[in-house]
């Protein structure tokens, strides 16, 4: 294992997302302190990732009671793949705004599973990133790690 460690800025975190994504691992906590995993694909919109989901999710009870979450980010099929792990807040996006989202063109695959943007079930997830570590090599290459500057 590397004991060597990089600083990252925010900007190589979009980019490994875009270069390790589309699909990442996503976990809340239920209210009885058990992680819940699920995969997500989401998309950049400004400095959150985005993705949709069904109004009556496990993921949205879980965030209404905590709104902390994390995502993993995995090379596909490598034997020691480079991982983006992050851990962040989120916030659940519902009535009007959801239209912005939905006509943006992120989201190119939610005409299959909702009627509209009006759509009563239809949530969007807004994941902001606070921490970031990557993990290279299997763990063998440096770590690289980003925090994010609170004002």
């Amino acid at each position: 294992m590397s004991t060597s460690t990089m600083q990252l800025e925010f900007g190589d975190i979009r980019t490994l997302t875009v270069a390790l994504g589309p699909m990442t691992t996503f976990a809340s906590v239920d209210t009885d302190g058990t992680p819940h995993i699920i995969p997500v694909i989401p998309a950049w919109v400004g400095d959150a990732l985005v993705f949709a989901t069904h109004a009556m999710s496990h993921k949205v009870k879980n965030l209404r009671s905590r709104p902390k979450a994390s995502m993993q980010f995995l090379t596909p099929g490598e034997a020691f793949p480079n991982a983006l792990l992050m851990k962040g807040i989120t916030r659940i996006i519902e009535g009007d705004e959801r239209a912005t989202l939905w006509d943006s063109g992120s989201f190119p695959w939610l005409p299959m599973m909702y009627s509209g943007s009006d759509d009563a079930m239809l949530r969007f997830v807004e994941f902001t990133p606070t921490r970031a570590t990557v993990v290279r090599d299997g763990g063998r290459g440096p770590v690289e790690r980003w925090r994010a500057q609170h004002s």
